[in-house]
């Protein structure tokens, strides 16, 4: 017997995720339309506690990601830190504070694990890296309307610095990206369907769409990060964890990194 699909829940993944991937430019643009936003995810995030408490977790770290948006546009100017993995440390951090002073709120993190790397995984997880780094090279060798976009923010320096620069804004920026896109949202959409296979094509969806001022950027680059989020996803099933798809994503922005030095004007 088919269970019925949970409305009420996916209206509040909805609710919550819609927000974060699709409207966060607008929000920081008015800050009326934050506020009624952010109103509306509180009461979303009671909502869940009492009536869907199995997504309690991943509507409180998305919700935890709108309502901390004035501080996180402080550190960005504050810092210069402008690139996603680093603008979204501060609610991974207030999600892990709760973790640690709360034990029923850890008790409720479910669906998440490292996993294994065996060596199919990590042929996959090599193979993939490649296969995106060398796509990358191509849409901004031929395709990029506008490399300076991309370029004049580069850091200068000695080549080791710039190493050191590159393995941080690789590591930091492919955690986080993988903890948002195939940590919750992969673990709330999978207790709304139940159907791994839905799972897979959303999340491609809501990451392409999500990367369209990225490099790649535009409809092509929605495509290509649409089909790399399906590879992604497919290293993450094999090794049953989130670690390999985090090393597949850390070769394609190391490379992203890399390539943007060497296409510079």
């Amino acid at each position: 017997m088919k269970s019925k699909l949970n409305f009420f829940g996916l209206f509040l993944l909805i609710v919550a995720i819609f927000p974060v991937f699709f409207l966060e430019p607008f929000l920081s643009t008015s800050w009326l339309w934050y506020g009624l936003i952010s109103f509306g995810l509180v009461l979303a995030t009671g909502l869940s506690f009492f009536k869907q408490r199995h997504l309690f977790p991943e509507i409180v770290f998305f919700t935890l990601i709108v309502t901390t948006l004035p501080a996180r546009l402080f550190v960005m100017h504050t810092t210069g830190l402008r690139f996603a993995g680093a603008n979204y440390l501060l609610p991974i951090a207030l999600f892990l504070l709760l973790l640690v002073i709360s034990r029923s709120f850890r008790s409720s993190i479910t669906g998440w694990g490292l996993g294994k790397i065996d060596t199919i995984t990590m042929l996959l997880v090599i193979g993939f890296g490649l296969t995106s780094s060398l796509a990358l090279y191509v849409w901004g060798n031929f395709f990029a309307k506008d490399l300076e976009t991309y370029t004049s923010g580069l850091p200068v320096g000695h080549w080791t610095l710039l190493v050191l620069l590159g393995i941080a804004f690789a590591l930091i920026n492919s955690t986080v990206e993988e903890v948002l896109s195939r940590g919750f949202l992969w673990t709330g959409l999978n207790k709304i369907f139940s159907n791994v296979y839905v799972t897979v094509l959303v999340q491609a969806i809501v990451f392409g769409i999500f990367h369209k001022n990225g490099f790649p950027s535009g409809l092509t680059g929605v495509i290509m990060v649409f089909f790399y989020s399906i590879m992604l996803a497919i290293v993450k099933i094999r090794s049953g964890g989130i670690i390999a798809p985090m090393i597949c994503h850390f070769i394609s922005d190391l490379s992203i990194f890399g390539i943007l030095y060497v296409l510079k004007p």
